[in-house]
C-alpha cells in the first residue's frame, strides 16, 4: 500500500494506507493505526472522523455466488487495475493478492476471498472498472 509523509502545522508524520473504500479507511499514523469513516453529504465534504482501532483484520472484497459454483471477485470501489498479480489456471488462497486496484491516487490490494482456482479474469492491467464489475471468477 502507498505510504505518506506529511508536515501539518509544523508536525512530522509518517502515513500508510492499509485498506481504504469510498465509505472508509484504515491508516497508520506514526505507528497508529486509525479507521477513518466518510462522510458524504453535499456540497463540500465535511472533515473525516477519525477513530482508534485495535487489530482489526481487512475486509475481503464483496463476492457474489455464481450459478455454476464459481465465485466472483467484485471491484469493490472504482478505479484502474494497477497490477494483476494471478493468471488463469493459478491455484490461490484465502487473503493471496489477486489485484491491486489504483484509486484516487491510492492502491488497495484485493486478496482472494476463498481458496480456489482462477478460471476466468475479467479485465486487462490499466483498464477502468466500476464498483460491482466483476474482475475474475474463481472455482474450488
Amino acid at each position: 500500500m502507498k505510504r505518506y509523509k506529511m508536515t501539518i502545522n509544523g508536525q512530522h508524520y509518517e502515513t500508510h494506507v492499509v485498506e481504504y473504500s469510498k465509505l472508509n479507511a484504515r491508516i497508520i499514523v506514526n505507528d497508529v493505526e486509525y479507521s477513518v469513516e466518510f462522510d458524504h453529504e453535499e456540497p463540500a465534504p465535511k472533515q473525516q472522523q477519525i477513530v482508534l482501532v485495535n487489530n482489526t483484520i481487512p475486509a475481503a472484497p464483496e463476492i457474489k455466488q455464481a450459478t455454476d459454483d464459481g465465485r466472483e471477485v467484485k471491484a469493490p470501489i472504482p478505479g484502474t487495475i494497477a497490477s494483476i498479480m494471478v493468471k488463469e489456471g493459478d491455484i490461490v488462497s484465502t487473503g493471496d493478492i489477486l489485484f491491486t486496484l489504483e484509486a484516487m491516487k491510492m492502491e488497495s490490494e484485493i486478496a482472494a476471498p476463498i481458496d480456489g482456482t482462477v478460471e476466468k479474469i475479467f479485465v486487462k492491467d490499466k483498464a477502468s472498472v466500476q464498483e460491482g464489475d466483476v474482475l475474475l471468477k474463481l472455482v474450488r
